[in-house]
């Protein structure tokens, strides 16, 4: 069968008309937990990137060593963090995840609130993440507002004026203890 004219056309009218869908159901994210994409990258300043899921604490275990196995010397990474109360928060970094027991400092790490729709970046000169080997993610440094213990199954939050990010527990709605019900942590690159 070889098409007319009319009928290359058709399909090359065809053509063009997919090429202005945009099709919202596309994901960044291969997330569990449910939010606005849109906000996201909005935060990372609407610049172009993919996503890379390093590790996932359902998946992947819920042990340090899990986490800094799949995230050490990794790039660039967004957490995200859902606790079983439904608080949806993270933390996004430009510096290295590793065991060097050193707390880092950066301006372009942030954390933020899901549930607020809510950035947070250092109001104090405090290190923004610690690079410890018995724990994961920890965002702020002498009293973090993102902790997660030996586990990765709970978390805690301080209230106190030497918080780097925030005062009052804003991330958990003044809880200072939480339960982790799912962790992620995805590379970011930029395009």
């Amino acid at each position: 069968f070889i098409p007319n004219e009319d009928g290359i056309n058709q399909f090359l009218e065809n053509i063009k008309k997919f090429g202005d869908i945009k099709d919202n159901s596309i994901k960044i994210f291969d997330s569990k937990i449910e939010f606005n994409e849109e906000l996201i990258k909005t935060w990372l300043n609407n610049r172009e990137f993919n996503s890379e899921l390093l590790y996932r604490k359902t998946r992947d275990g819920s042990t340090p060593n899990d986490f800094h196995n799949r995230c050490d010397n990794k790039g660039i990474t967004i957490t995200f963090i859902e606790t079983t109360k439904g608080y949806k928060f993270g933390g996004y970094t430009e510096l290295q995840w590793d065991k060097s027991g050193k707390n880092k400092k950066d301006k372009s790490t942030f954390i933020f609130s899901i549930n607020k729709n809510q950035k947070f970046t250092a109001r104090n000169n405090n290190d923004s993440i610690s690079c410890v080997s018995s724990e994961g993610p920890r965002f702020g440094c002498g009293w973090p507002d993102i902790y997660l213990n030996g586990t990765l199954d709970k978390g805690r939050s301080w209230d106190t004026s030497n918080c780097t990010f925030t005062q009052g527990r804003i991330l958990t709605n003044g809880e200072e203890y939480w339960d982790v019900k799912e962790l992620e942590v995805y590379k970011i690159n930029y395009i």
